[in-house]
């Protein structure tokens, strides 16, 4: 196996793979498949990689991690342990970070298209940054008549074309 495709507990004894202390062979039988495995030495070495380098002396810099890729509630534990953000795109996202025990004052919410429940929800639950996408966003939580102070990071097109398939341009104006 090459070595890039290990993660950092993955060995291979006796010509059969292990993740830990765990071999491949026993974690099958004990869970079945299909089984995601989820390397917590390597995850927690990808985040010292981040909280290393994704620093500034001229700007506030925070990690966030994008919930949406995976989500657990231990998961969201080592994330608020290193001191990280995280990302939220749903109200779904919202409710289970929330009740992960996560600080919602360390979700950044995003997305376009944001529902007044989401919103609400997010306000009323403290969310750290809202994203939004347009003016017309803002105009919309103004007018929810919620007297609460709200952070807001305003997302700017800056009309750069990437020559991308049309599905997934996100810099083009309208």
């Amino acid at each position: 196996m090459k070595d890039v495709l290990r993660t950092k507990s993955m060995s291979v004894k006796n010509n059969e793979l292990y993740i830990g202390d765990y071999s491949c062979r026993y974690l099958k039988e004990k869970f079945r498949t299909p089984l995601y495995v989820y390397d917590e030495t390597h995850i927690r070495y990808k985040l010292d990689i981040f909280k290393k380098y994704f620093v500034s002396d001229k700007f506030e810099c925070k990690v966030v991690y994008a919930s949406k890729a995976f989500f657990c509630p231990y998961l969201a534990s080592i994330i608020d342990e290193y001191d990280m953000g995280m990302d939220s795109v749903s109200l779904g996202d919202l409710y289970m970070i929330k009740h992960s025990m996560f600080p919602m004052e360390e979700v950044v919410l995003h997305g376009n298209n944001k529902s007044e429940e989401e919103l609400i929800y997010a306000i009323n639950n403290n969310v750290g940054i809202i994203v939004c996408d347009s003016f017309n966003e803002i105009k919309k939580i103004s007018s929810l008549g919620i007297d609460k102070k709200v952070h807001i990071l305003l997302r700017v097109n800056p009309g750069i074309e990437a020559h991308t398939h049309e599905y997934i341009q996100t810099s083009l104006l309208s």
